[in-house]
């Protein structure tokens, strides 16, 4: 019974994922493609200072926690975008601001957004 349960389970997240995806999909072009480059920029960041983690911590909480506070605020992701070319063309566009005041609402796509920024391997996000 427990075993039969735990795979209903898991067929519920995997149908769920698959919904969750499908709308990350729906996102304008501009939005998928910034955050990708985003992801990938704050992921170097994190790399270099978990290696440099023996000497000093704040470099690591600085990029970690950071990054996961400025996710949740509209001014602070607002401001990242405008500091790109890329950022400040999909600010000016309004489905890519909706795309990102949705992000900033659905923790589903911030944890993502931070998993992928974390470990390549657990990213459902395919970044």
């Amino acid at each position: 019974m427990r075993k039969a349960h735990r795979h209903a389970k898991k067929a519920r997240h995997a149908k769920l994922m698959k919904k969750h995806i499908g709308e990350w999909k729906k996102q304008p072009k501009a939005f998928r493609s910034m955050i990708a480059s985003i992801i990938v920029a704050n992921r170097k960041e994190i790399a270099m200072a978990r290696s440099a983690l023996h000497k000093s911590a704040v470099n690591y909480r600085k990029a970690v926690v950071g990054t996961a506070k400025c996710m949740r605020s509209m001014k602070c992701v607002n401001a990242h975008f405008m500091k790109r070319k890329d950022g400040a063309a999909c600010m000016k566009n309004k489905a890519c601001t909706g795309a990102v005041a949705h992000m900033i609402k659905t923790t589903f796509i911030r944890r993502n957004v931070f998993r992928c920024m974390m470990n390549k391997k657990h990213c459902a996000l395919k970044i």
